[in-house]
Parts: C-alpha cells; sequence; structure tokens
C-alpha cells in the first residue's frame, strides 16, 4: 500500500469518527504552529542510469544536499487519543533559498509536505515539562522542472524530540529532528538525429535533514 493510501486511509477513518452524533471529535481537535530551520547533512553523491532505447548513459545526484539552511513552517491539527497520545494530520512549506539549477542559475523554491503524525509522551519531567517523541509520515509535494532534469513529489519521513513547557497557560515547545525524504526525478531525452528515440529516464533523489524549531500550542 503507498503511503498516499495510508494517509488517505487515515483521514476517512478520522472522518467517520467525527461522522458520529456522540462523538465530541471537532471539539476536541487541538492544533500546533511551529517554524524553524533545517540543514542538509551527507555529502553529494552521483550515480548513472543506461537507457534500454538509446546509448545513452546519464549521470544524477543520487544523495544531494540543500545548498542553505531550509525554513521550516508547519502547522498540526491533532486529536490526543488518551493523555499519552495524539494523532493528526502536519502540513506546512518548506522554502529552499539559492538554490543552484543545472543551467547555474540560484533560485528560490517551495515545497509542501503532507504528513499523518503521531506523538507519544515518553517523559514527564514535572507539571509544567513533559518530552515527546514524534513520528511522521507522508508526501513533500512539489514540481520542479529545469529541462532535461525534473523533480517530482515523494515520500518524506520524520522522526523528532520535543521538550513541552507550560508557560503561563500556553504550552510552548522545542523540538530538534531527522528528515529523510526521496525525490521520483527524470531527465528527459530529446534526441538529436533520426534513429535515437525521445525517453524519460525515471530516478530517485535522496535527502537528508537535522531541523530545529520552536511552536506553540494554539
Amino acid at each position: 500500500m503507498s503511503g498516499m493510501k495510508v494517509i488517505l486511509h487515515a483521514l476517512i477513518f478520522l472522518l467517520l469518527l467525527a461522522g458520529n452524533a456522540n462523538s465530541q471529535f471537532f471539539r476536541k481537535i487541538k492544533y500546533q504552529a511551529e517554524a524553524g530551520l533545517a540543514i542538509s547533512v551527507g555529502a553529494n553523491t552521483f550515480r548513472e542510469i543506461k537507457s534500454e532505447l538509446n546509448p545513452l548513459w546519464v549521470q544524477h545526484f543520487w544523495h544531494k544536499r540543500f545548498r542553505v539552511p531550509t525554513l521550516r513552517i508547519r502547522s498540526f491539527a491533532y486529536k490526543p487519543l488518551n493523555e499519552y497520545f495524539n494523532l493528526g494530520l502536519k502540513t506546512g512549506l518548506d522554502v529552499h533559498y539559492v538554490e543552484m539549477n543545472v543551467y547555474g542559475e540560484y533560485e528560490t523554491n517551495i515545497s509542501v509536505p503532507v504528513q499523518l503524525f503521531a506523538e507519544i509522551k515518553a517523559l514527564r519531567i514535572n507539571n509544567d515539562n513533559s518530552v515527546y517523541a514524534g513520528l511522521g509520515f507522508g508526501w513533500n509535494l512539489k514540481n520542479l522542472s529545469h529541462e532535461p532534469y525534473t523533480e517530482k513529489t515523494g515520500i518524506l519521513v520524520s522522526v523528532e524530540l520535543s521538550l513541552n513547557k507550560n508557560l503561563k497557560g500556553k504550552t510552548f515547545f522545542y523540538k530538534a529532528g531527522f528528515e529523510y525524504g526521496e525525490e521520483n526525478c527524470n531527465y528527459h531525452y530529446v534526441p538529436w538525429n533520426d534513429w535515437g528515440k525521445e525517453e524519460r529516464l525515471n530516478y530517485k533523489q535522496h535527502r537528508k535533514q537535522l531541523y530545529a524549531i520552536v511552536g506553540i500550542n494554539l
């Protein structure tokens, strides 16, 4: 089952709960807002892919770093299932500044992460401080084309720890985490002669980032 189907099935389940006349589902939904920075880790690496139609080898990124830290903005709508476990949907924007495209030009582009996200209270320090562990799985939505290369939507997995602090009736939190993403990419080959065949060579491009963010329960 694809990751997108898992998310859709989870949303259908939540909507069925919401449709229960005896359920206080929507009244119990809570919200978070958070923002921070992510830094790429790991070296740039390359691989080659061979065409099955043409005498063609193409070198592409296997693992690719972002040049500068990524601005992360997220909102999280969740339902506390009990005292220790939260489940919901997290989405937002990732802003990637001054990335260099295949033409050597600098540009800023945006992707939209959508994840099914779960949190568990791992440690209660005292009445005002708790540590949560979080896990997210979903997709990073993008469609960035610079012929002959195109980067498209791929899976996104996040693992994080957060320190929640209750201050003056509001809960603030500080998070640190690791994120792994894949992008479904292709190289568009257009032949310059009569015996070549037009085709798209498909491959995956990988990203790894560490992030630190701050946020608030609304």
